[in-house]
């Protein structure tokens, strides 16, 4: 291993165990290094995927993915990084009723509604990335552009920064999609 340019000893943190799921197997492993004296962590149950700054992180690949998806864009949308109130999409659903709430950010826009110019504009290029680089770059550039690690900071705590650090190593990119492993992380 190298750090700052030198060569150095590996260390137990240095090293990833990555399962499709925790659920069946991951304990087995977990229970043999821990009895080797193996320092390590592991997510199950969901959390890792299911915490709050992870869940906003997969709504936001959903909405670049599908924009018309309602449930992850609204999300998204509601969300510290793009602060619209459920007013601001109930004013923009009550003045489009037909389609989804994508086509209402888009009729607003073509009414003079900046923010929703502002953060259509922002999506198009969201899409215009993911269709250039690896899921785990793409990731971390959504996390810069959008300020997100301040606002998880400040709202979760730094610990929460871990997580986004790992969903970005955990992330590939296969046929389109966007996968995540559950992941086993050593200590120390």
């Amino acid at each position: 291993m190298t750090e700052g340019g030198a060569l150095r000893t590996a260390r137990y943190k240095d090293f990833c165990l990555l399962f499709a799921s925790t659920k069946n197997s991951a304990g087995e492993f977990i229970a043999e290094l821990n009895r080797r004296g193996i320092p390590v962590n592991c997510e199950s149950g969901g959390g890792f995927l299911t915490s709050p700054e992870i869940s906003f992180m997969i709504s936001l690949l959903k909405v670049i993915d599908n924009p018309v998806d309602d449930i992850p864009l609204t999300a998204v949308l509601l969300s510290p990084v793009f602060g619209f109130l459920p007013d601001d999409l109930a004013l923009m659903r009550a003045a489009h009723r037909d389609g989804s709430i994508y086509h209402c950010l888009v009729n607003a826009a073509e009414s003079g509604d900046a923010r929703a110019a502002a953060f259509l504009e922002r999506l198009g290029g969201f899409r215009r990335i993911a269709c250039t680089v690896k899921a785990g770059e793409l990731v971390r550039r959504l996390v810069e552009e959008t300020g997100y690690a301040a606002i998880v900071c400040a709202m979760l705590g730094f610990s929460a920064i871990t997580s986004l650090n790992a969903m970005k190593k955990s992330s590939f990119q296969r046929s389109g999609a966007v996968c995540f492993f559950s992941c086993a992380c050593f200590r120390q």
